[in-house]
């Protein structure tokens, strides 16, 4: 996820379907269903990495995320 940057040089869009992972279980012991904050950082992110497309479950979760983060 750092380096997603990396395949906007092919000149393609870039999705990344990051919603709910199981590697999110690494940082917090919480079901996949509890996860939108997780998958809301790392939306922030991936928005600022040349990412195209975010494949997510609850969209107005990330929305918001989103929002407050382009606002700051």
């Amino acid at each position: 996820l750092r380096h997603c940057h990396v395949f906007s040089r092919l000149h393609l869009p870039v999705l990344v379907g990051h919603s709910r992972k199981s590697f999110f279980g690494l940082l917090s012991s919480k079901p996949a269903f509890e996860r939108d904050l997780e998958t809301a950082i790392v939306s922030t992110h991936l928005s600022t990495q040349a990412v195209d497309y975010l494949r997510v479950h609850d969209l107005s979760s990330q929305a918001l995320a989103l929002k407050v983060a382009t606002f700051l």
